[in-house]
Parts: structure tokens; sequence; C-alpha cells
């Protein structure tokens, strides 16, 4: 896991395909659970970070009364958009990559990303 500034920003692409070698020999039916799982954990991470980003949006509203703190308060910002936009790539290329293995679950999972990636 990657953290940065103290938020999880997302797996390494390293850390999935040992995650992903890890399922070698396993039963078909335990390879799409613990993918499923995976994905489901995924996306709860991307609800928590997107749930911190509003949460520090607050926080801000002193700190852009001093034109001083612009500069931070942009750059925070922009930080935190490109941490959540990762692992929301992310998410979307596992399931791209597994659409096989999720077959009946892959729109579900999708209409659940995207209805996160709104909030």
């Amino acid at each position: 896991m990657t953290e940065e500034m103290g938020l999880y920003i997302g797996r390494a692409p390293a850390d999935i395909q040992a995650f992903a070698a890890g399922l070698a020999g396993l039963p078909k039916e335990e390879v799409r659970k613990a993918k499923l799982l995976f994905l489901r954990n995924e996306m709860a991470q991307l609800r928590a970070i997107r749930d911190s980003n509003s949460a520090w949006r607050i926080g801000t509203i002193l700190m852009f009364l001093m034109p001083l703190c612009w500069p931070v308060l942009y750059a925070q910002r922009r930080t935190m958009k490109v941490n959540a936009q990762l692992q929301e790539d992310r998410i979307r290329n596992a399931l791209s990559v597994w659409a096989y293995d999720l077959d009946g679950n892959l729109a579900s999972l999708r209409q659940e990303l995207d209805e996160t990636s709104e909030s």
C-alpha cells in the first residue's frame, strides 16, 4: 500500500498482481469471491477518501479568508482530487481485467462505482 500525507491512495499494480497470483490453484468460485471482496474493499476505501476530502473542505473555509494560504489550499485540493481519481482508475482497471471472473456482478460493481464517483 502506498500512503501519502496519511491518506491511502490505492494499491500499486505489483500488489494487485501479487494478490491475483495468490489466488492460483483455488477453485473458480473462491477466486470470484476473493476478487469481489477485493473490489468491494477498494470501493469502500474510495468512499472513505471522498468523505475525508469533504471533511477537509469544511476545514478550509477559515483558511480561505487568508490569501497567503491560497496556494497551499490549491495544492491540497489538487492532491485530494488526484488521489481519489487514482483510486477510481485502479478499480476501473481491475474491473476491466477481471470482467470474465466477475460475470454476474460486473454490472452492479460498475454501477456502485459510478454512484460513488458522482458523490
